[in-house]
């Protein structure tokens, strides 16, 4: 067996811990940061693409796509920290209309090398369908499987967004997908989960109004924070220390130290829910974001396909790269023919 590793972060401990158990079962890992695939004066990777396969170039040795029985393809989908480190290198060699051409030619070269192992056959783990970075439609689906969810509402008229928001006592405004991406000046800034009120948007002329999501904000005695892998769903849950008060500036109690975070049986019947919403969107490894409302109710907020999984996986009893490893061992077995024939 030969896996590849696909991911844009230069140092990430879940995947190389996790390349760690696949190595101690003999199993060889090839390693590709998708910003080494540009001259960027740190890992600089030789490849070429030809009508039968694609060839990387790692310390003198080359690997062929079609050697791989697996790939992990990890945070790859407009990652916030490998765009601002391509556009440092680049910043003062391209105009920056070019450079966010630039950054896009990188993500096509991905897609490439991911369609490209489609067609040979191999197994991509995390290849999920596209339509779940879109929170309004992982709202829609969530309900349809019987999911509680959020009010939500999505609108480019103001008249519209003031009426939702005068009908519920806290609303909040978010991006559609990702993380919303922005190029100002010479940073690439992210757009952030903000509260709203009737007052915020009297600030805001009728020309900046873009399509815009909003939704009901619930009152929380705590925060799940769940994680996928596979066919299991493990949950930490998140509250102040010194009981379930609701979590109404989680980055400022962060600082503060005072969140804490502990293991936590989530509901079956709610647990099941949640991983068929996640298989309808292909998800093999995923973070999610529950809520434990005032009333007693679980309320699904959103999924996070690349979410930060190292940090939460921390506070469970299992070995969270034990049991990745497992799921990419299965995978592999499962999908690859010449294993199955064994």
């Amino acid at each position: 067996m030969k896996f590849l590793f696909l991911s844009t972060h230069f140092t990430e401990t879940l995947i190389e811990k996790t390349q760690l158990c696949c190595q101690a079962e003999g199993i060889e890992v090839v390693r590709i940061n998708l910003e080494d695939l540009l001259p960027n004066k740190i890992n600089d990777i030789p490849i070429t693409v030809t009508e039968k396969d694609i060839a990387f170039k790692l310390n003198d040795k080359t690997h062929y796509l079609s050697e791989f029985t697996l790939i992990w393809q990890r945070r790859i989908s407009n990652n916030f920290i490998s765009s601002g480190r391509v556009f440092g290198n680049f910043k003062d060699i391209v105009p920056k209309p070019t450079l966010q051409q630039l950054i896009k030619e990188v993500y096509d070269l991905r897609d490439l090398i991911l369609h490209f192992a489609q067609n040979l056959g191999t197994p991509i783990v995390n290849d999920y369908d596209i339509v779940c970075r879109n929170k309004p439609f992982q709202t829609i689906k969530a309900n349809e499987f019987g999911l509680r969810c959020p009010s939500m509402f999505l609108s480019n008229s103001m008249t519209d967004l003031n009426s939702f928001i005068a009908k519920h006592d806290a609303t909040i405004t978010k991006p559609v997908g990702g993380l919303g991406y922005l190029f100002e000046q010479d940073e690439i800034m992210s757009i952030k989960t903000t509260a709203v009120d009737l007052d915020y948007t009297q600030s805001v002329t009728e020309e900046m109004i873009f399509p815009s999501f909003l939704q009901e904000r619930i009152e929380s005695k705590y925060e799940l924070k769940c994680i996928l892998v596979g066919d299991e769903l493990y949950c930490i849950k998140q509250y102040y220390e010194g009981g379930d008060i609701p979590t109404t500036d989680i980055k400022q109690a962060y600082r503060n130290n005072q969140i804490k975070n502990e293991e936590y049986h989530l509901d079956s019947k709610v647990k099941e829910k949640v991983i068929r919403l996640c298989k309808h969107f292909k998800l093999d490894l995923c973070t999610m974001d529950i809520i434990k409302s005032t009333d007693g109710g679980y309320v699904f907020l959103e999924i996070n396909p690349d979410g930060v999984v190292e940090y939460y996986a921390s506070f469970l009893s299992t070995s969270i790269h034990k049991q990745i490893f497992k799921m990419l061992l299965k995978k592999s077995k499962k999908i690859t023919p010449s294993l199955v024939l064994k």
